[in-house]
């Protein structure tokens, strides 16, 4: 299980109960903090759940189907004009792009 899915399962059984769960957290000044690093920490915690999680997953997997979706139209495109230097610089991009989204799913 890639990082990507098992954090997916976990925010998913945690906004099964986040309703029942009352979150209370105190963050304490270390050495050198000032008040606003900790005023950032917690709104930052504050913001964090397991809703924003799956909203922030779900957002990522429709862009990750939006781009394979143009990665299938472009490459025959790039494909045909093998001949052409600007096609092939095309069709590599097209090619790292499909392999950084590959790399992004594991």
């Amino acid at each position: 299980m890639s990082k990507y899915d098992e954090l997916k399962k976990l925010a998913e059984a945690a906004n099964a109960i986040v309703g029942d769960v009352d979150f209370h957290f105190t963050i304490a000044r270390a050495g050198g903090c000032d008040q606003a690093e900790v005023d950032a920490v917690a709104a930052f915690l504050g913001k964090t759940n397991p809703h924003a999680i799956l909203e922030l997953i779900t957002e990522n997997e429709r862009l990750r189907d939006a781009m394979a979706g143009l990665l299938e139209w472009v490459a025959p495109i790039a494909g045909d004009n093998q001949d052409d230097e600007a096609s092939q610089r095309e069709l590599d991009s097209v090619r790292v792009a499909e392999a950084a989204m590959q790399e992004a799913a594991k």
